[in-house]
């Protein structure tokens, strides 16, 4: 469901706000000192940093729905208030100034996100995705959000998208998530400690990363039915679902080219570093 929100924003903002994907990247991070400094291209980024059930939404009424001489009963989704603090990063501030301004143009014109732009899983849920740009004590964070991520201060929007969420869905849904696995090897300490001669210690002698990503437009748009592999691997290709996803298994840390091929199209490589901020694939 957010993979698909953040396309659906990520499309608005260049479909709509007449941005060029190839002059400006849109992203959903955490806006770190590290992260900033490894940006190389103006940025605008969507960081959400706090979730909350909008209560004035709240509805315990079934829905009955009825299918020949079947009824079914559905509770309605809960109306989650997913908040984003929306910044610019460029070297040059006005350059910040004027993507922000752009931004805010395009934020307040679609006081709900256009239903064309809106996955198909999302529209199935009959929901409006209502906006706002908050309000000064309206759940903003204080300055003191940027001394926190070790980041200049600049202006920010708040800006909270009330959206949907049905809890059958997204429990029967897989969970896909990037982690790190260490493997440990037991020491010499170790050895001794079981005879209670020292504590226990380990050695780190390996660790994996389990990788995901998307393969997408620059506007956003996932693409479906792309097959990914790793060059150098012998394995059968990974297919893109609807949201454009691909899942890696367990990844060594350091060098990783994906080999996307669409169809009709020639493959497209992509070199990438194992732990990265994304895995995602982006098609010209």
């Amino acid at each position: 469901m957010l993979a698909s929100l953040h396309t659906t924003l990520r499309r608005m903002l260049y479909e709509r706000g007449k941005i060029d994907p190839g002059q400006v990247d849109v992203r959903f991070d955490r806006p770190t000192r590290q992260w900033v400094d490894a940006l190389t291209a103006p940025t605008l980024n969507l960081f959400l940093y706090e979730i909350e059930e909008n209560p004035d939404f709240r509805n315990m009424r079934p829905r009955v729905i009825k299918t020949g001489a079947l009824a079914t009963t559905h509770m309605p989704p809960a109306r989650i208030d997913l908040r984003y603090i929306v910044a610019a990063f460029s070297s040059n501030i006005a350059d910040e100034q004027q993507l922000l301004w752009r931004t805010l143009a395009v934020l307040l014109k679609h006081p709900a996100l256009p239903d064309e732009l809106v996955a198909e899983e999302v529209r199935a849920l009959d929901v409006s995705l209502l906006t706002k740009i908050t309000r000064l004590g309206d759940g903003r964070p204080s300055l003191d959000t940027w001394q926190a991520f070790d980041v200049s201060p600049r202006p920010a929007l708040f800006y909270t998208v009330t959206a949907p969420l049905d809890p059958e869905r997204v429990i029967e849904s897989p969970l896909v998530l990037t982690g790190v696995t260490r493997f440990l090897r037991t020491s010499p300490e170790d050895e001794a400690a079981s005879r209670g001669l020292t504590r226990d210690r380990a050695i780190e002698i390996a660790a994996s990363i389990h990788v995901g990503g998307v393969v997408r437009t620059r506007q956003g748009v996932p693409l479906a039915g792309v097959a990914v592999t790793v060059e150098g691997r012998a394995m059968d290709p990974l297919i893109t679902n609807q949201e454009g996803r691909f899942v890696l298994g367990s990844q060594r840390p350091g060098p990783l080219v994906l080999r996307a091929v669409l169809p009709g199209r020639e493959p497209i490589v992509v070199s990438l570093v194992v732990p990265a901020e994304t895995y995602d694939v982006v098609v010209d």
